[in-house]
């Protein structure tokens, strides 16, 4: 006997909204170039990155996760920096969960959630950021406005 098609498959539509404020600190000693082209706007230039993620900004702010990834020097003529980073969150709501955003340039503007992990799985969303502070040695504070929907698989009992 033939099984309908209803009964093959189950449709629980559940979504949960993530909204936060966090920061993100592009410390010089958190990349290293990959590669060094010798072109006049470094067109090709690949870095990965290991920058911190704050809940605040301030002296009383905490490490909750770091961003890993990459950036490379995507413009010929002008600097645009495209970025591919995980967002790995160490604190105790979304401990080893991740976010995965990309997009170009990091001072102002936004970025795609393009997906995540642990219980931020099937991630979707924006982070919109906006330079909070540029240092003379050319470190950066960066606001991230993270708003993302995501499915928590539910664990089997």
């Amino acid at each position: 006997m033939e099984k309908s098609s209803s009964n093959l498959f189950k449709v629980t539509a559940v979504q949960n909204e993530v909204e936060s404020r966090l920061y993100l600190h592009m410390e010089n000693k958190g990349w290293g170039d990959v590669s060094s082209p010798n072109r006049p706007s470094h067109f090709g230039l690949f870095r990965v990155n290991d920058w911190p993620l704050y809940d605040g900004f301030g002296p009383s702010k905490k490490l909750i996760g770091r961003a890993h990834g990459t950036h490379v020097q995507s413009g010929v003529n002008s600097t645009i920096w495209y970025y591919h980073l995980s967002l790995i969150f160490h604190d105790d709501r979304f401990k080893d969960s991740s976010l995965q955003v990309t997009g170009n340039e990091l001072s102002s503007g936004e970025w795609a959630i393009v997906g995540g992990t642990g219980e931020l799985i099937r991630a979707q969303g924006t982070v919109s950021k906006k330079l909070v502070q540029e240092f003379s040695n050319g470190e950066k504070f960066i606001e991230l406005n993270i708003r993302a929907l995501y499915t928590p698989l539910k664990k089997a009992t």
